[in-house]
């Protein structure tokens, strides 16, 4: 595993406080429940400094209403996800149980045979679900 890089104090807090106004854990259905990092806004700048920091891709929705302003998703998926909470989890403040919860989850993610880790990774994901609600 490549070792985590040291991200600036500054840039993380401030990623951790973006995070938990605008940010989100998703578990998706494809390659056996993996966990994606959302981050949405309607200024594209604040996703491009997570792309710029942290990787991932920049997804843009617009509307047909003009009066509906175009919106930007960053995303961050799987494993890469992991660095990015540890990066953040420090800093986080109304968010931090999520934070925590998603990388227990990632943890869990090659134990796909193992029944007690299969279900502690099943309640990690209803607690997941439960906290995003």
């Amino acid at each position: 595993m490549p070792a985590i890089p040291e991200w600036n104090k500054t840039l993380c807090a401030y990623a951790a406080g973006v995070f938990d106004g605008e940010g989100s854990i998703i578990l998706t259905k494809r390659h056996n429940g993996s966990l994606a990092i959302k981050v949405t806004n309607t200024d594209k700048r604040l996703c491009q400094v997570f792309y710029d920091n942290w990787g991932g891709s920049i997804y843009k929705t617009e509307s047909s209403n003009p009066k509906i302003k175009t919106i930007y998703r960053w995303g961050l998926y799987g494993r890469n996800a992991k660095y990015f909470l540890l990066a953040i989890n420090p800093y986080s403040i109304h968010k931090a149980e999520l934070i925590t919860k998603g990388l227990e989850y990632i943890n869990l993610l090659n134990w796909n045979r193992d029944t007690t880790k299969t279900q502690h990774k099943q309640a990690l994901a209803n607690a997941i679900y439960a906290l995003n609600a």
